[in-house]
């Protein structure tokens, strides 16, 4: 019985590491997601109109297509 009680003990901790490790990770994503929003923001906020919406549109579209370049060029120029 002790020797079960010791493996139950052994797989608690490993899923308690586990999940700390993914709760870790949770919220280092959604800190780097929300600066990735605020920059968006930022790039769209420099210009005016419909050009705003464009920026915001090609940016979005740049982080679902994960091209990290067109990203960047999109928020320095707001058009490619």
């Amino acid at each position: 019985m002790k020797q079960h009680y010791m493996n139950l003990l052994n797989l608690n901790r490993d899923l308690i590491s586990g999940y700390k490790i993914r709760c870790t990770n949770h919220e280092e994503l959604m800190k780097n997601l929300r600066f990735l929003n605020q920059m968006v923001q930022k790039a769209a906020n420099l210009r005016i109109g419909r050009y705003k919406t464009i920026t915001i549109n090609q940016c979005r579209a740049a982080i679902k297509a994960n091209n990290a370049q067109l990203l960047i060029k999109t928020i320095k120029t707001g058009n490619v």
